[in-house]
């Protein structure tokens, strides 16, 4: 025994380690340093390019006896972005498609952390000529940046001067980080240009990997869902039902084309993991997508905002059409979950709309939210509908 008290620590001594404000900022645990290792010994090895998974899953297996998939399932992550991006999208990724290390992947490495720096410093000058770019009442400007500029930049604000090799290298990161994804990148015979968009705002002033991360989440993360009951079993059928019943009155014909909603039992089943949220999710949006829209010809939701438009006020089409934004926001949703690739652009704004973060760790609650949303959805609708209708 030391003679320890509890009153001891007020006495000085080291204070404990404070845990980053964020998971993505680490620290890793081995085995996601292993994979984070052999990724990054794959691009090394290839000459500065990613490697192929399958080339990394063998060589952990070999080297750690570790299974890749199953490590990249325990990275942390905010929506669809962790430490890991492998060229699909996708959490699990087949043995053909390439896997990289993202910014915050590369920050677990201390080898890398020059790259992650002048990443950063690319950024804030990519920052800086978005906010430059000339104003005219009337005519549009595309604000750009030459790769010739920006090294210039980065020459006279930070003294920094990428090696050439490093080039390519940063210009992947630029392509591929959600702060900067929606710049275009054209490559021309020498050299390359970056389309500048307003989302490069959101990360203005980011000078440290923290801060990065600090604005990453704010970006990423869903925005807060307006409060929303939690509904039961049978709720969303029956707000189908009431919306049907509303939309024959005006228009002698239900808005959906089935004959009852709470027939699809589908709906009132409990959702216990990510297969059941894709069924359910599938089953909601076999109903809604099957709209009926007399003398208009239109069968998609994106026809009703229009024929809402055409038959509602102004003030009563803006709120029905709020609505049927977010029942579209379900198959934005619906196509990121089931078909590889092409589809995470719509996917991230469908969650940000619906208010989830996917992957979840409790998936009741996500359905919940889904549920949720449509219910609110149909019953503004149908709100709306009956406000139209004639009185008697």
């Amino acid at each position: 025994m030391t003679g320890e008290s509890e009153a001891e620590p007020e006495q000085g001594g080291d204070e404990e380690p404070q845990p980053p404000a964020h998971p993505l900022l680490g620290p890793a645990h081995p085995a996601q340093i292993h994979l984070l290792e052999a990724i990054a010994r794959g691009s090394e090895r290839s000459g500065g390019g990613w490697p192929r998974f399958q080339y990394v899953d063998s060589a952990l297996y070999r080297d750690d006896g570790l299974d890749a998939a199953e490590v990249m399932l325990t990275s942390p992550r905010v929506m669809n972005y962790s430490w890991f991006r492998a060229e699909f999208g996708t959490v699990s990724p087949r043995s053909e498609e390439w896997i990289a290390l993202t910014v915050t992947g590369l920050n677990q490495l201390p080898r890398y952390r020059a790259q992650v720096e002048l990443f950063l410093r690319a950024l804030a000058c990519m920052v800086a000529a978005e906010r430059s770019v000339g104003l005219s009442p009337v005519e549009f400007q595309q604000p750009t940046l030459t790769s010739g500029q920006l090294i210039t930049d980065l020459q006279r604000r930070f003294k920094a001067d990428p090696p050439p090799g490093t080039r390519e290298f940063i210009l992947d990161l630029i392509e591929h980080e959600p702060a900067t994804w929606g710049c275009g990148v054209q490559r021309l015979e020498s050299r390359w240009e970056l389309t500048l968009t307003p989302v490069l705002r959101l990360y203005a002033g980011v000078t440290t990997v923290e801060q990065y991360v600090d604005h990453l989440v704010d970006h990423l993360s869903p925005a807060a869902p307006p409060a929303v009951f939690r509904p039961s079993g049978l709720a969303l059928p029956e707000a189908v039902d009431y919306l049907n019943l509303a939309w024959r009155m005006f228009t002698t014909l239900p808005l959906f084309r089935i004959p009852r909603a709470e027939g699809a039992a589908k709906l009132a089943s409990e959702c216990r993991g990510s297969d059941e949220f894709d069924a359910l999710l599938s089953a909601l949006c076999s109903i809604l997508g099957r709209v009926e829209l007399p003398g208009h010809g239109g069968t998609s939701l994106k026809d009703l905002e229009a024929y809402l438009k055409e038959r509602l006020d102004v003030d009563a089409a803006g709120r029905a059409c709020e609505a049927v934004k977010d029942l579209r926001a379900l198959f934005a949703l619906r196509a990121w979950r089931q078909h590889a690739g092409g589809a995470d652009d719509r996917g991230h704004g469908g969650m940000r709309r619906l208010g989830l973060q996917l992957p979840a760790s409790d998936w009741a609650t996500a359905w919940a939210t889904v549920q949720g949303r449509s219910v609110a959805a149909l019953n503004a609708l149908r709100e709306e509908v009956e406000d139209a209708l004639p009185t008697a």
